[in-house]
């Protein structure tokens, strides 16, 4: 696993690591921006 950049097979890897990592509204919003 890569923590250098984020980019992962799947978007959903992502979102479920990002809310492990900072379960944050702010951080959601973000994700969800970024798609």
């Amino acid at each position: 696993m890569r923590r250098g950049g984020i980019e992962p097979p799947a978007p959903r890897r992502c979102w479920m690591a990002t809310e492990n990592f900072t379960t944050k509204p702010s951080a959601h919003s973000m994700i969800d921006s970024r798609m």
